[in-house]
């Protein structure tokens, strides 16, 4: 954990283990501290689990801040491929939300609720990423795997994968961020 003082520390809002309510100025400290460590505001997106996005949106929408809240679902043509077409606006569910203009990608592949240090509950990290310092750097391209063999998976069935191999890059921390020690309200 570090406190964003050096371009190898990332910065940690954290409570030390001790669960707390989130609010608006835990984000705006994070996003405040990319900042002032060089990060470009049109870079930094949140990366977060559906609880957080869920008390995000009613911390948001609760009438006690001026922060604003939209999901991006702009009017576009339905696409389609083989007869299979998208609904129009939705982009193939190309939906994100957005805080003061940033970004927020919700996933299932970030923890959304963890055992504190108590025995308690806690809502998983927050995470602020400067995207201009990440990239994926690929050691192999990405390939298509079939198993169709039906005899020796003894199975009416077919797996099919893409797979790639690769590794995360961050060439500069300070201007990352991670928000942590977090419960539901």
């Amino acid at each position: 954990r570090g406190d964003g003082a050096t371009w190898a520390d990332g910065f940690v809002d954290g409570a030390g283990g001790t669960n707390r309510v989130l609010t608006l100025d835990i984000l705006d400290a994070t996003i405040q501290n990319a900042i002032e460590n060089g990060a470009s505001y049109d870079n930094l997106v949140f990366l977060m689990g559906h609880t957080q996005l869920t008390e995000l949106k009613q911390l948001i929408t609760a009438g006690s801040s001026n922060a604003t809240w939209r999901m991006a679902l702009e009017a576009q043509a339905p696409k389609g491929t083989n007869g299979v077409s998208s609904e129009p606006g939705m982009n193939l569910d190309g939906r994100m939300g957005y805080y003061d203009s940033i970004p927020i990608y919700a996933t299932q592949h970030l923890a959304t609720a963890m055992t504190d240090q108590s025995g308690g509950t806690s809502m998983g990290p927050i995470l602020l990423l400067d995207m201009e310092h990440l990239y994926m750097k690929i050691a192999a391209p990405t390939t298509f795997l079939a198993q169709e063999d039906l005899a020796n998976v003894q199975a009416l069935k077919r797996n099919y994968a893409f797979m790639t191999a690769g590794e995360l890059i961050a060439t500069k921390f300070n201007t990352q961020g991670l928000i942590t020690d977090l419960k539901v309200a």
